[in-house]
């Protein structure tokens, strides 16, 4: 039985002009079940979509879409050898020039990718843009608020003991901290003295680790001679250049389960999750 949630390779027929559009799906949000279905995937080709958006989808039927586990590779080595982007009875504007593997892995291919999504369109939005707009018009507004308050009912939930879900957790903490061991210390008053005893231990240095921290700090502050910059803002900008590498966005570009846009950071993933969902913390 083949995995809904594999990368896969498809092929579909404009069934008035008999021409065809060749394309694969991979990634974390390739799930065949959603193609051609409605809310689903239909293709990355704008020129398919235009078509969709004026004539519907019943203009075109599927006629292959096979799993397997280089679906851009098979599809890439099928375009060239037909030659798609000069031949007349396809849609497909390239031949996926940038050869058999997976862009994610070519820094260039990638900033191609991400500069393109970022691209204003006549509507004065980009790809990003676009996609949240029309998901937010497919759900509508009683739609975004039964998303919004999905999470926060299940919180409230009360259970037969006449207690939620969240004041269960906060029942069960407060008794964790207040519990009392065979010292006669509770867990609050024990990891408080052990924090005490650890910030003032010496180390071999002959420093506390507040005095060694402080000194540390003062040390990464100080400028240098030979470009005038202090280790934290050599720090800081060896940061920004990495995070500005189209290697470092390919590696850290993920999709959103609630609205399957591209978010860059997990840290960002999970606030535009919480946002997304409707909730503080995400309830699955």
């Amino acid at each position: 039985m083949s995995n809904i949630y594999s990368q896969y390779y498809y092929r579909i027929r404009d069934i008035v002009t008999g021409q065809y559009y060749s394309g694969s799906k991979y990634g974390k949000d390739a799930n065949s079940s959603l193609f051609w279905k409605e809310n689903g995937y239909f293709t990355s080709s704008s020129i398919i979509n235009d078509l969709i958006q004026e004539h519907g989808t019943e203009r075109f039927e599927v006629c292959k879409l096979i799993h397997m586990n280089n679906a851009l590779s098979f599809e890439t080595r099928f375009l060239q050898k037909i030659n798609a982007a000069m031949n007349p009875l396809f849609y497909n504007e390239s031949n996926n020039n940038w050869g058999i593997e997976n862009p994610a892995q070519n820094p260039k291919i990638m900033n191609r990718i991400i500069e393109k999504k970022l691209l204003i369109g006549k509507d004065g939005l980009n790809s990003f843009q676009r996609g949240r707009k029309k998901q937010i018009e497919t759900m509508g507004e009683v739609g975004r608020k039964i998303s919004a308050q999905k999470g926060v009912m299940t919180k409230r939930l009360t259970d037969e003991d006449g207690t939620t879900s969240m004041e269960k957790a906060s029942k069960k903490c407060s008794i964790t901290k207040m519990t009392v061991g065979p010292d006669g210390l509770t867990n609050a008053e024990r990891s408080s003295i052990k924090g005490e005893k650890t910030k003032s231990q010496i180390q071999e240095n002959g420093l506390t680790i507040h005095q060694a921290a402080s000194r540390k700090g003062a040390h990464s502050m100080s400028i240098s001679e030979e470009d005038g910059l202090s280790i934290r803002q050599k720090a800081d900008q060896k940061r920004i250049n990495t995070r500005n590498s189209p290697e470092w966005i390919a590696d850290n570009t993920y999709i959103c389960s609630c609205c399957n846009k591209e978010i860059l950071g997990k840290g960002n993933l999970r606030q535009h999750e919480n946002k997304c969902w409707g909730v503080g913390e995400r309830n699955d």
